[in-house]
């Protein structure tokens, strides 16, 4: 009832992980849903979970390939598709990371990832902006929800461009939050979160699921400006901001070291297994 009865929650990155739970339970809560992701097979199989478990719920797809918003009229064409619904929500969920020696990343990756992380929700606030004011204006709340990173609070090696590319987005939604205190606007800084991003991690005392993260964020909309999401970050969080600075980024070039490598290991039994298929 705090944003509108019936009205539509639009989520971007919504084919999986975060962005796909983040619909899921906003339309148990009632929300209408708009996906937004680039795959249409996978949007589908969203539709069809959330009007399944959700008979009342209504859901639209959008298709849009964010590694594209550069092109002229990207944010118009989505801002067309869903023109006529009341948007009360907006999340802006979309987006990658990158973890390598900076001098090694392709141009192409450098691109792309400056595209998803900082010019999606950047434009696509703007596009939605204006019409979440004017609901305000009637004395309904809306709310913009930002997906940033833990990694938005200090310099990281090796996840130097993911980590920049946060701090934008959390910039940008703490300045919207204190420029328009009349809208619900949060920033969320996850930790690990138990996705296919980052290797579907198990679960321990810093890794929560998509499930417990999108549940607890949820509970602070409408309360904070920007918060960890989960109290397992959130204790991270703490503690390593507590660390001297030296301390802290030997201790952070250290781990991500052990995480490329492990992350290249990856893509070496992938490639191969790609090779060996393709033989076969």
């Amino acid at each position: 009832s705090r944003y509108g009865i019936d009205s539509w929650a639009l989520v971007t990155g919504a084919s999986d992980g975060i962005g796909k739970e983040f619909a899921l339970q906003l339309a148990r809560r009632g929300f209408n849903i708009v996906l937004v992701a680039r795959n249409e097979e996978k949007l589908s199989a969203v539709r069809t979970e959330i009007t399944t478990k959700f008979p009342n719920i209504s859901v639209r797809i959008v298709i849009a390939d964010f590694s594209k918003c550069a092109e002229p009229g990207f944010f118009e064409r989505i801002e067309s598709e869903v023109e006529g619904l009341d948007i009360s929500i907006l999340l802006n969920n979309v987006g990658d990371a990158c973890i390598d020696e900076y001098h090694l990343i392709p141009y192409e990756k450098i691109r792309n990832l400056v595209l998803l992380n900082c010019l999606s929700p950047a434009l696509m606030t703007r596009v939605f902006l204006p019409r979440l004011l004017k609901r305000a204006d009637k004395k309904t709340r809306s709310a913009i929800i930002d997906v940033s990173s833990m990694a938005s609070e200090y310099p990281r090696p090796y996840l130097q461009l993911y980590a920049a590319t946060k701090t934008f987005s959390q910039f940008l939604s703490e300045g919207l939050a204190h420029e328009h205190p009349n809208l619900d606007i949060i920033s969320l800084k996850p930790g690990l979160v138990a996705t296919k991003m980052i290797g579907d991690k198990k679960l321990d005392m810093k890794v929560c699921t998509s499930e417990q993260f999108v549940s607890s964020s949820l509970r602070y909309l409408g309360k904070a400006n920007s918060t960890s999401g989960h109290w397992k970050h959130q204790y991270l969080s703490t503690f390593l901001n507590a660390m001297p600075e030296g301390m802290l980024q030997k201790r952070l070039k250290k781990n991500l070291w052990v995480l490329l490598q492990e992350s290249k290991a990856g893509q070496s039994v992938a490639t191969a297994a790609a090779a060996a298929k393709s033989t076969n």
